[in-house]
Formats: C-alpha cells, sequence, structure tokens
C-alpha cells in the first residue's frame, strides 16, 4: 500500500485485492431489530442529557496506535453538536476515561455479533482515526450497514475507499482542523440526505467474491510468467549453453593437466628411487671381499 513499496513494482506486476466480509451480518435492517432499538434508545437518552444534535461512532481496539485521542481532541470542539459512542476495549482505555468525564463521549465497551451489527445502524457517522490499519474492516462493515465515514487521508484508506467516500471525508494526518471540517461536511451531507458519498452495498465485496478476485490476479500473475518464460529461454537459453560449455571443458583440460603432472611426479620419483637402488648394489658389491683374495700369514 505504502508507494515507496508499491513503486518496487512496475504496473504489470501488481494489482489489488480487497477484503470481504458478511453482508448479511452487517445490514441497515438490523436497525430495527431489538438490539437496534435499544442502541436508538441510547442514543436519544444520550442526545438528550448532552444537548448534543448527532451521534459519532468509533468501533475498534483502545490502544496508542489507533489515534483515538485525536478523536477525542476533536471532539473537544465540536461537543457543542456532536457526542460519540465508543465501541471496543483496550489498554487505554481508563486514561481515555479521565480525560473525558467533560466531554460527551460514552465508552460501551466491547460489543458482539447482533450487539455490534445493530450499533452501526445507530450512529449518524463513523470516525476512524487511525493512521496504521491494514485495511480497516471496521469502514467495510459502516458502509455496509449504510453509515457514512470519514478517515485520514493514508495510503491504504485513499487506495482502498476512495471509490466509496467523497475525496473532501479524507482529512489530513494530523491536523485536527482538517478533521473536523470533514466530520461536518460528512454530517451535513447525513441530515440533507444527501446522495454524495452514500454508502453503496453492491459495490462491496462478499468473502466470495473476494477470493474470486484473488484467484484472478494470480491467474493474470500466471499468465504474464507464461508469456516472460519463452522470451526469457530464448535469450538466455544460449548464453548458459556457452557458458556451461565452457565451464565443462574448463574442469576437463584442469583435471587432464592435474593427472598429468601427478604421473610425471610418480615417474620422476620411481626412477629416483631405481637409480638409488642400484647404486646401493654396486656399493655392497663393491664392499664384499672375494673368495680366496685373502692370504693368511705364514
Amino acid at each position: 500500500t505504502d508507494p515507496s513499496v508499491i513503486g518496487l513494482w512496475s504496473p504489470d506486476r501488481r494489482g489489488v485485492c480487497g477484503t470481504g466480509m458478511d453482508l448479511r451480518s452487517f445490514h441497515p435492517d438490523h436497525k430495527n431489530s431489538r438490539w437496534g432499538q435499544l442502541w436508538m434508545k441510547r442514543k436519544r437518552e444520550f442526545l438528550r442529557q448532552t444537548k448534543c444534535k448527532y451521534l459519532l461512532l468509533y468501533v475498534g481496539r483502545l490502544s496508542h496506535e489507533k489515534s483515538v485521542p485525536d478523536l477525542i481532541e476533536a471532539i473537544a470542539h465540536l461537543k457543542a453538536n456532536c457526542a460519540l459512542f465508543v465501541v471496543g476495549d483496550g489498554p487505554i482505555r481508563a486514561t481515555l476515561e479521565s480525560t473525558t468525564k467533560d466531554l460527551p463521549v460514552y465508552f460501551w465497551g466491547y460489543q458482539q455479533k447482533e450487539a455490534l451489527y445493530a450499533a452501526y445502524t445507530a450512529a449518524d457517522l463513523l470516525v476512524c482515526p487511525s493512521r496504521t490499519e491494514t485495511f480497516g474492516q471496521i469502514v467495510n462493515e459502516a458502509l455496509a450497514s449504510h453509515l457514512r465515514v470519514v478517515l485520514p487521508r493514508v495510503p491504504v484508506f485513499v487506495e482502498a475507499y476512495s471509490e466509496h467516500i467523497p475525496k473532501d471525508a479524507f482529512w489530513q494526518p494530523g491536523n485536527r482542523e482538517s478533521m473536523v471540517r470533514a466530520i461536518k461536511r460528512q454530517l451535513t451531507r447525513h441530515e440533507r440526505n444527501d446522495p454524495l458519498g452514500m454508502p453503496d452495498r453492491s459495490r462491496l465485496l462478499t468473502w466470495d467474491g473476494a477470493c474470486r478476485g484473488l484467484v484472478s490476479e494470480y491467474e493474470k500473475a500466471r499468465q504474464s510468467k507464461k508469456a516472460v518464460l519463452p522470451v526469457f529461454y530464448l535469450l538466455f537459453l544460449p548464453v548458459w549453453f556457452c557458458a556451461t560449455t565452457f565451464c565443462a571443458v574448463f574442469m576437463y583440460v584442469l583435471s587432464t593437466v592435474r593427472t598429468w603432472s601427478l604421473k610425471g611426479r610418480c615417474l620422476i620419483r620411481s626412477h629416483i628411487a631405481a637409480t638409488k637402488w642400484r647404486l646401493c648394489q654396486q656399493t655392497l658389491t663393491q664392499q664384499t671381499p672375494q673368495p680366496g683374495s685373502v692370504k693368511l700369514a705364514e
């Protein structure tokens, strides 16, 4: 996703594979379910207590890499109009709760299944402040529930959701004013029921569709490899053949020279040994006295 990483490959060697989701679980009809009615009741009561008009939603882990404090700072500038429901748990929950005592923020903790599905249908806008997502599945879940979204302008979100979310619904990371403006724009569209940026469930991938897309990308890569291999063989096979032949001949000559060198050394050594043996025999023969050559003294 990072441009510096994507740039390592040419366009014909890379593709985009979306992630899938269960569109039956995340559906706007959950607003009419028992859990949906409960969430709507909680929303009405909380907005009345805080005297706010809109309800923002955050879903996810409460940890430093999720940049939840950025959202809390934005709420401090929107508290006249916006309240926040936080769905999720994590190591910094206690810290966040202590810093939001005077803000219209309520922490609901970890939710799952029907309770989670219906939570999306009660909110007016989902805010995902994280800058380190690999995809951001909660964005898919919100879009499937017909909930508008605002996101930081980071490569993963731009690449995955530019076709689903208006350009001005992305804010500049680290810029609180930009984030507040993006939230206000999407809330205005929500109030007017503006078709611009309205989530379209038909454009979201199911898990089956995501798998088919992945297989398609692999098939493209396979076909591309088929086209490249004949050219590769045509260009590099002669070079490989010549290099292999040269190495084989060189090794043969080297082994032959070494063999004859060893044979030559062995012949020389054997000749020297034979010569020494003859000299020794001659010396012994000269030093041995002949029979009758010694006269006895009278």
